[in-house]
């Protein structure tokens, strides 16, 4: 469990202690749209012409994609427990629903 005073605690002793000229120094960082893991070079075989060829723009887009939840097989316990609870609550829902209908009707 997270200890805010502990944590304080370790912070302050683990600092590194600096001098003015370090504390004013400045640094300079810059963003730019270029991806480091992008390839220099991409060729590809033209079919049409018969020949290799050199791309000359070369794709700088990543897509990041995360996906919270957990993978389970479909034979065990806990996947027939999951597709029990959804037949549950969609016999639930259906309950429900014929009830405010037959409530309107009446």
């Amino acid at each position: 469990m997270f200890n805010a005073e502990n944590a304080a605690m370790a912070g302050a002793n683990e600092q590194e202690d600096l001098t003015q000229e370090q504390k004013d120094e400045v640094i300079l960082k810059t963003l730019t749209t270029k991806n480091p893991q992008a390839p220099s070079n991409i060729t590809t075989f033209s079919y049409a012409e018969r020949r290799f060829m050199k791309e000359d723009s070369i794709p700088q887009i990543v897509f990041h994609y995360e996906v919270d939840g957990d993978i389970i097989m479909v034979n065990t316990d806990a996947a027939n427990q999951q597709d029990d609870d959804a037949e549950m609550k969609k016999k639930n829902e259906t309950d429900m629903l014929y009830s405010i209908n037959a409530s309107i009707i009446q």
